[in-house]
């Protein structure tokens, strides 16, 4: 079969500021032939079942009944019926409920919402949403919106975390990424707002600014610990109660609160398991407490992770969490090439010290420690990464292994996970020159995604269709696929991975240094590649395909058939 020719996908412009951004690229047509059909994108989000947040009783009180979504005169959004989907028709009480528009519910407040959905039995869903580090993330994130709300989630929540200046005008603010949702993208909409290691008057602020800009819902979080061990905030907050009693006494009945809660509500409870958020309804009986469950490892977003949760490249920090001294020492104080970084994601995987003793603990796309998976392919990712295949991505090949299995494991007891093989990393145009040749030969077995910086890309994904790459069989349930690689989210996931080695890498150095020629030079001149091993019952095939990309690099230069892009 013959290679397909190289679809381009350009970078679309920034505009002046977030609506006109979000308004930009919501209504942009992609220059694509007519066969392709562009998907909606798969963002860092998670589907919280039934009832995820409890909303707390509040005074009664007079209140002015325009809701927080209600459309305005600078183009809001339409009139649509709540239980309607891209317009189609639906009665409000469906548990498809699409927030956007106008129609006798809207008046309602969210509690109310929820309750309704309660007593009647109807499902609802909500989706949890971490704002992105760059702007450009931001941009990506606002456009597709819209495409989410047509799926009709009862509201969505948007996290916080003070390290990520949540409170701030800036593009990538929790603050702003809310009012953009509920403002002109029409969306029913919480905000996450913790209290520790934030003043009083602080909060209080983000409060009033909250206010100001229509946020009506509020999830009153106490927040993690700097370090080790909670301490008090002095002149602050010890507890998500004592801000949601400050939020009554300086706001009344203005926001509906949401908590996260316990069984058993207490400090001395311990935390629940990873994975799981339990909450218990301010009113009813103990049978009503709702569990939310997602997989130990399962993805829903784009692509696996061997190196942990793909929500890890978009969490709230806008920075590493090391400091600048600490991630020199485990990326180079002084790179002398390429070599060099190759020996910084080898010493990630294999957790030895590098040639100046410290070990490295993260990577810019990986803030956290190795997954459990990642020992069943270790020497793989160390010989490959060796030589130049940057992985940042990764998942073994699983074939039915119980799902209480304590690596790949996840979901109910008595099930069985599956998984594709899937390799997602960095390499160069040479690298990716000959890796298209060897790919010939694996055409019908292998998807593959190859994007560059600039957009340039080539994809043998059929109608750029998402592939299902996890999934788990469940007794008494219908499957369970918390995993896609989206070619469509490729494309918008290219440009924070690539952003990503100058923002957190490349800045650490001088400009014009050495090292920061280096790492420019990666970030302009790779590629971002994914494959997948749609064979999952049979051997991985991907290590094979490196070797024979190696293999065909190495071989005398008349010998070499590679492709040009």
């Amino acid at each position: 079969m013959d290679h397909p020719t190289p679809k381009v996908l350009l970078a679309r412009p920034r505009c002046p500021s977030l609506r006109m951004w979000a308004l930009e690229a919501s209504s942009g047509r992609f220059s694509v032939p007519p066969s392709i059909s562009i998907s909606h994108l798969t963002l860092p989000l998670r589907v919280l079942a039934a009832c995820p947040l409890t909303l707390l009783p509040s005074t009664p009180c007079s209140r002015n009944p325009a809701m927080v979504n209600e459309p305005r005169g600078d183009g809001g959004p339409t009139s649509r019926s709540e239980g309607s989907s891209s317009g189609s028709e639906s009665s409000k009480d469906s548990s498809r409920c699409s927030t956007p528009g106008l129609d006798p519910e809207r008046h309602d407040r969210l509690r109310e919402k929820m309750r309704r959905r309660m007593e009647s039995g109807d499902k609802w869903f909500s989706l949890e949403f971490f704002p992105p580090r760059t702007a450009q993330g931001a941009v990506n994130l606002i456009s597709r919106f819209d495409r989410m709300g047509a799926g009709g989630p009862l509201f969505i929540d948007v996290t916080w975390h003070p390290a990520g200046d949540p409170g701030s005008d800036k593009e990538t603010s929790s603050m702003v990424i809310a009012s953009t949702a509920v403002n002109y993208c029409g969306l029913e909409t919480i905000l996450h707002m913790t209290c520790c290691c934030q003043s009083r008057e602080q909060i209080t602020g983000y409060l009033h600014k909250a206010k100001r800009l229509g946020l009506k819902n509020i999830l009153a979080l106490r927040g993690d610990p700097v370090g080790d061990q909670w301490e008090e905030e002095e002149g602050g907050f010890s507890y998500a109660a004592d801000l949601v009693r400050h939020i009554r006494s300086e706001f009344g009945d203005y926001f509906d609160v949401c908590v996260a809660g316990v069984p058993c509500p207490g400090p001395s409870v311990p935390t629940p398991s990873a994975g799981r958020r339990t909450c218990v309804p301010s009113s009813g009986p103990p049978d009503q407490r709702v569990t939310s469950t997602a997989p130990r490892s399962g993805m829903s977003s784009p692509t696996a992770a061997a190196f942990g949760e793909l929500k890890d490249y978009y969490l709230f920090y806008l920075t590493s969490k090391s400091p600048r001294e600490e991630l020199l020492k485990m990326w180079g104080e002084e790179l002398t090439g390429e070599e060099s970084v190759f020996e910084v994601f080898a010493c990630y995987l294999s957790g030895e010290p590098n040639q100046n003793g410290y070990k490295v603990t993260c990577l810019p796309w990986n803030d956290e420690p190795l997954a459990a998976e990642t020992s069943l392919m270790k020497e793989e990712l160390l010989r490959v990464n060796r030589q130049g295949i940057l992985t940042i991505n990764s998942q073994p090949n699983i074939n039915g292994k119980p799902s209480s299995d304590p690596i790949v494991g996840w979901g109910p007891s008595g099930g069985y996970v599956f998984q594709k093989a899937y390799l997602e990393f960095f390499t160069s145009r040479e690298t990716v020159g000959a890796l298209l040749q060897v790919l010939k030969k694996y055409e019908l077995r292998v998807n593959y995604h190859i994007v560059d910086v600039k957009g340039e890309n080539v994809t043998n994904a059929p109608e750029l269709q998402p592939n299902a790459v996890t999934w788990g069989i469940f007794p008494g349930r219908e499957i369970i696929q918390p995993t896609v690689v989206d070619p469509v989210s490729f494309m918008f996931w290219k440009d924070e991975a690539f952003a990503l080695w100058i923002e957190q890498w490349g800045k650490l150095y001088e400009e014009e240094s050495p090292s920061r020629m280096i790492i420019q030079y990666i970030h302009d001149n790779y590629f971002l590649v994914n494959l997948v091993d749609n064979e999952f019952p049979l051997d991985n095939c991907l290590w094979q395909v490196v070797e024979d990309t190696f293999e065909l690099l190495n071989r005398p230069g008349p010998e070499q058939e590679t492709e040009t892009l």
